[in-house]
């Protein structure tokens, strides 16, 4: 055991205390380990009693164990859990880093970007759900294979990006300021129904020899049996594709 009061920063305690390698702090007084809190954060914590006052230091017990039992030739200014478990205050389980470091350990950069970046709910144009992502830069990288930041709440390409889980709703609302139109072709010999994320894609079911636009519009009956027509995405609502 390393007696505390001999660390550096810890003079002013009373010389009762001792830390040893497996991140308990025993106490002359109490002829026992003594307590160790939470600071809210995971951080194990002890009070030691000042010297000649009433009044006690909050000390973090990691900083203790690599105060007395880890070299830190560098000046290094944080000590790191590395298996990021904050109440293994073990010495094997410590080690003298930098902030940047500490940050970048493990999961952190993980961590760090789940704080700054808000879910994104992300549905093809058949409502189909896709997956759940953390910020646009990620959601869109993963399906549009390109960053987009923008388009929160809106409609890029094949793909709705939505703050909250779906509703047709907010869809229906999306659909008609987005600038794309899901299309539907339906045989209406056999009642089969098609279903392309645009005119351009419908078009080219038609080998690109039909104006589908034109089609739409006029309300024509392609090819003596084919009608075009915008889907209505009320007819999706009870589809097994919604629920996640």
């Amino acid at each position: 055991m390393y007696q505390i009061n001999k660390l550096k920063g810890y003079g002013e305690v009373m010389d009762i205390y001792f830390v040893d390698k497996e991140g308990n702090v025993y106490s002359e007084k109490l002829q026992d380990n003594l307590s160790q809190g939470d600071n809210g954060r995971g951080y194990k914590i002890v009070s030691l009693k000042k010297k000649n006052e009433r009044k006690w230091k909050k000390c973090y017990v990691h900083r203790l164990v690599a105060s007395a039992f880890i070299p830190n030739e560098n000046g290094l200014p944080e000590v790191n859990h590395k298996d990021e478990n904050k109440s293994n205050n073990h010495v094997s389980n410590l080690e003298w880093v930098s902030r940047k470091e500490n940050v970048n350990h493990g999961t952190g950069t993980q961590r760090q970007v789940f704080k700054r970046t808000e879910p994104i709910y992300v549905y093809d144009y058949l409502l189909r759900f896709v997956g759940e992502f953390r910020g646009m830069n990620q959601a869109t990288t993963e399906t549009l294979g390109y960053s987009e930041t923008r388009g929160r709440d809106n409609r890029i390409k094949d793909y709705f990006f939505l703050r909250k889980p779906l509703t047709v709703e907010k869809i229906i609302d999306i659909n008609k300021n987005s600038g794309y139109q899901t299309v539907v072709v339906e045989d209406t010999n056999t009642g089969e129904k098609k279903y392309f994320p645009n005119n351009r894609r419908a078009r080219e079911f038609f080998d690109n020899k039909v104006n589908v636009t034109d089609a739409i519009k006029h309300n024509w009956l392609v090819r003596k049996k084919y009608r075009i027509y915008p889907l209505d995405y009320n007819e999706l609502k009870d589809s097994p594709n919604l629920r996640e």
